[in-house]
């Protein structure tokens, strides 16, 4: 029997969270007696790269010119009908039969594309969006998913109505990632005690992420804990960013404690050399640095905001916070200074993230949709 060929186009400007998801997912297919996946991108860098170092065969388009951004809607309709036609030759020489697209361009830059050529069309919804135009323009997608119950009910209706949540699959394994190692390089000389308390943040330097409010959570902890504690940054590479973050941290009187590490790949062994994972942002699809926290014996505290409420049960898997740094601030204290209270908290965590965030659930739920859309 000749297997189905899918496509999962990516631009390939950058590696996020829906980027290891869909891989995880394309690794599963490659082992399938039905489907065959194809990795398309539009341009090298550095997904591209991380492809080379994950063994994941991929095929350069080249067709970076026809990505279809935000804009003006007229000009965006003309755009996607341009990316079709020169779309159209990549799908039939590959005969594609299936396009999952995972992000606002690849949405927009495909589907026109999969119109024409008789593709059946998944549209990946992460994250939470009332755009009416995303509604008007996945109506004529074959499946619509969504990461989250949150992500979900953040749709227009017509969206929403014909939306399936399928949890992202995280790989749960027993790697060491020499713990110690990566906790000894995180620490360098701020803190040569290794035995200090180490809370980081993980995440772009954006509004909506709210590096600063992790700031202003660090500053009180610092005044309140009879500990040691350390606060590290990682997931940006801008050099005006992280000044910015500088200047703020030095008005705190918290730059003694705090350590700007940059981008991490992989960025699960210094989650894994960390005592808790703090996610400030608002409005999250998911959060998957929350589940991979807790995979890795890290104990959390996040905004009680967006997918976050799905991921974690309250004093039971972690803690959610309320919208002040108050809040958190006395959730970490309360982690710092009850070590028997952590320890149960992030053995219930790894319990629940095992059970509802598994490759294996994930892959049977997208199989099944996959079946669904060719009938």
């Amino acid at each position: 029997m000749k297997k189905i060929n899918l496509c999962f186009p990516f631009v390939g400007d950058s590696v996020g969270g829906s980027h290891i998801s869909s891989l995880i997912l394309v690794k599963e297919l490659a082992k399938s007696e039905i489907y065959h996946p194809l990795v398309f991108l539009h341009k090298t860098g550095v997904l591209s790269d991380y492809l080379d170092t994950n063994n994941i065969q991929y095929i350069v388009v080249n067709k970076e010119d026809v990505i279809v951004n935000d804009g003006p809607i007229l000009k965006q309709i003309v755009k996607m009908i341009r990316a079709a036609l020169s779309l159209y030759s990549v799908l039939l020489k590959h005969q594609v039969k299936i396009i999952h697209t995972n992000d606002i361009r690849m949405h927009y830059t495909w589907l026109i594309a999969a119109k024409v050529t008789g593709c059946k069309f998944v549209w990946h919804q992460r994250t939470a969006d009332d755009s009416r135009r995303n509604s008007w323009y996945s109506f004529f997608s074959d499946a619509i998913i969504t990461v989250s119950e949150h992500c979900k009910s953040s749709l227009p209706s017509l969206m929403s109505k014909h939306s399936a949540v399928v949890y992202d699959p995280f790989i749960f394994d027993s790697i060491d990632y020499e713990r110690m190692a990566y906790r000894k390089a995180t620490l360098e000389d701020v803190c040569p005690d290794e035995n200090c308390f180490l809370v980081i943040y993980v995440g772009k330097f954006t509004k909506q992420k709210r590096p600063k409010l992790f700031l202003d959570i660090a500053n009180i902890v610092k005044r309140e804990s009879n500990k040691k504690v350390i606060f590290c940054m990682f997931g940006n590479s801008k050099v005006e960013l992280d000044k910015d973050i500088k200047e703020y941290s030095k008005k705190l009187n918290i730059d003694d404690v705090l350590i700007l590490k940059g981008v991490k790949q992989p960025i699960q062994p210094w989650i894994n050399a960390s005592d808790l994972l703090v996610a400030p942002a608002i409005n999250e699809g998911l959060g998957r640095t929350l589940v991979e926290a807790q995979a890795l014996n890290v104990a959390v505290v996040a905004t009680n905001h967006g997918g976050h409420v799905e991921v974690i049960q309250h004093g039971v898997t972690g803690y959610l916070a309320d919208d002040n740094p108050e809040s958190f601030a006395n959730y970490i204290l309360s982690l710092i200074n009850d070590e028997g209270k952590k320890d149960q908290i992030v053995k219930n965590a790894k319990a629940h993230a095992n059970k509802e965030f598994s490759v294996v659930q994930h892959i049977n739920k997208v199989l099944s949709i996959y079946d669904a859309v060719l009938k």
